[in-house]
């Protein structure tokens, strides 16, 4: 590099580290002694300073975690001395007030001259500084000397082991702070935690009371325990499911509130909403090799296909268990998966290093295909459960892309797996949540048949229509006689594309028909897996139009290829969206297979 270079990069270091370092704290002694001159009665020195600014690193200061109600903001606490009687007993009047006192005055007694609340240590009014905090937040919370953690809707003598869900039925059970999104990293980044209840009795901390705080967040004790993250290093994994079923006032508070504890650093844009989770993700991929960030949902049989990147924390919650795997133990884990001539093929270097472009995410991953699917396969990454069986996903090959995929269930992966170079999806190609699809089927009604369930059963179905969400993004209905026959359709939306697909077919020989709910899990089952490949198939014949009130397909349906039907059977119509298609113009001969035009 050239020399002005160097002193381009030195100088973004030394501000970067200008932004960790400078805090503006509180004077405890000059904020405890303006208070007993205006309870005396005594004149305050207008002049009289507040807050000062110092560098975190070399300043030993305490610091308050709580939860945010009638605060006292920067502006006016910086103002306090200078304030007219009116004005300042109204301030004094706040219980964000009380809370600085209380803790300047704990502070005080523990022998910290200096002290940090984010409600009026923080210049709100400018955008710059609060993005600048809040990307320091992380360490300046772990450069204090203690944090208070004040519980102002408890009232007991020692932290709770018992979960209230009607007292705390709006918190899970617990006490309101251990549900706020902003609270993890506030537990996780001091060394000295200590918590009070809400008349500022001390109840306990964080090194002696791990296990009852174990048992209400689920964290690790030796994670609580650890003098540093960086010495017990959780996957990206872990993190998030801590932080699954914490909330935030605003969405995008859901993704920064978790940046100190993933290492990242990024600009502030409220108003993204889901768009700064995104950002978190593919800022994490960026700076580190921890695959577990792909690993969210893997023990779900439905959720939302397409992009590779979550949509909010809460989709981890299954991933407590989810650890980092070094990359010697997942080259052994993969002896079992892949022949050892082929092992060498992927230069080591390669398997831990990702790019993202604006087509997607460029990665090695070992996977193996669907034995009744082309488009779907079993990935593996390199975590693992407790240190044992690695982490599978699902993906789904479309166009030039790799979708994430939920739900195949049949056919089962190939035992054997390769190393492909993969470029996934990280963005979703619709925003939309829910999809409402109108069909009709008058002749099915004519002949006698009539719905009689849908799987998955909390599936919004009426006689002409069906509700699919981005979770829930397929169905089967099953349509059945008083003689029993049946029929199945089932109905998909992949990657925002529509496919509708019509089972008809008989039991195995000498076995009956399972229960009408069995045999729509048994058509789900089955079909799931071939969902994309539906898509691709079918795509000529498939039209999305856009309506004021959704979104509906009309589709020609296909028969299955060895498609037959009970008698007695003369179905001629299906109409989706009002459009109607001749899928069997002929009456169907019991035990003959059939085709339709197109040979299947």
């Amino acid at each position: 590099l050239a020399q002005s270079d160097h002193l381009s990069i030195l100088l973004i270091l030394q501000r970067l580290w200008y932004w960790l370092s400078k805090m503006r704290l509180i004077k405890v002694q000059a904020l405890l002694e303006v208070e007993g001159e205006i309870r005396e009665g005594r004149e305050v020195n207008p002049r009289t300073m507040l807050m000062e600014e110092h560098d975190s690193a070399n300043t030993s200061y305490a610091i308050l975690s709580h939860r945010w109600g009638d605060e006292v903001n920067y502006r006016e606490i910086d103002k306090l001395p200078k304030m007219m009687t009116t004005d300042r007993d109204e301030i004094r009047a706040r219980s964000g007030y009380e809370k600085i006192l209380k803790s300047c005055e704990q502070a005080d007694l523990d022998g910290f001259k200096w002290l940090w609340i984010d409600t009026c240590c923080i210049d709100k009014r400018s955008s710059s500084e609060l993005s600048e905090a809040i990307n320091s937040m992380y360490q300046w919370y772990s450069n204090s000397g203690r944090c208070y953690v004040y519980l102002h809707d408890f009232e007991g003598a020692s932290l709770p082991t018992e979960c209230d869900e009607q007292k705390y039925c709006k918190s899970g059970g617990w006490p309101e702070w251990f549900s706020r999104g902003w609270t993890l990293q506030e537990l996780m980044a001091p060394k000295d935690v200590q918590f009070f209840n809400q008349t500022w009795s001390f109840i306990g901390d964080k090194q002696c009371d791990a296990s009852a705080i174990n048992k209400i967040t689920r964290i690790p004790l030796h994670h609580l325990l650890a003098a540093s993250l960086l010495k017990c290093r959780p996957s990206a994994a872990q993190i998030m499911a801590w932080a699954a079923g914490r909330e935030t006032t605003q969405v995008e508070d859901r993704a920064y509130s978790l940046m100190g504890l993933l290492g990242v650093h990024m600009p502030l844009l409220y108003g993204e909403g889901n768009n700064a989770f995104r950002r978190l993700q593919l800022e994490f991929i960026r700076i580190s090799d921890d695959q577990s960030i792909f690993a969210w949902g893997h023990t779900m049989c439905t959720g939302p296909s397409g992009s590779v990147l979550a949509d909010d924390p809460s989709f981890f919650w299954d991933c407590h268990d989810v650890y980092y795997m070094e990359q010697d133990a997942f080259i052994q884990q993969m002896k079992y998966h892949i022949p050892l001539h082929d092992l060498p093929v992927v230069p080591s270097a390669d398997l831990r290093s990702y790019s993202v472009t604006n087509a997607g995410i460029k990665i090695w991953l070992p996977i193996a295909p669907y034995a009744n699917s082309q488009s779907v396969f079993e990935a593996i990454l390199a975590c693992d459960i407790r240190s044992s069986t690695p982490v599978t996903i699902l993906l789904a090959f479309s166009g030039s892309t790799y979708h994430r995929y939920f739900g195949a269930q049949s056919g089962w992966p190939s035992a054997i797996s390769e190393f492909q170079h993969l470029l996934l999806a990280h963005q979703n190609q619709s925003l939309q949540t829910e999809f409402i699809i109108n069909f009709d089927f008058p002749a099915a009604t004519s002949q006698g048949f009539s719905q009689h369930c849908v799987y998955p059963n909390d599936i919004t179905l009426t006689a002409k229509s069906i509700t699919l969400t981005r979770e829930k993004d397929m169905a089967v209905i099953v349509y059945a006689d008083a003689n029993r026959a049946r029929f199945a359709i089932a109905i998909g939306n992949f990657k925002g594309e529509y496919w509708v697909h019509l089972v008809c077919d008989t039991p195995p020989e000498g076995e009956v028909w399972p229960q009408l709910e069995n045999y729509a899990l048994g058509v789900y089952d089955r079909t799931r897996a071939a969902g994309p490949d539906f898509v691709e198939d079918y795509k000529a014949q498939i039209v999305v139009a856009d309506h004021h009130y959704g979104k509906y397909v009309r589709a020609n349906l296909m028969m299955d290829y060895t498609a037959k039907l009970e008698p007695p059977e003369v179905i001629h119509w299906l109409s989706v969206d009002g459009h109607q298609t001749q899928f069997l113009q002929t009456q169907i001969t019991p035990g003959i297979e059939v085709s339709n035009n197109d040979g299947h």
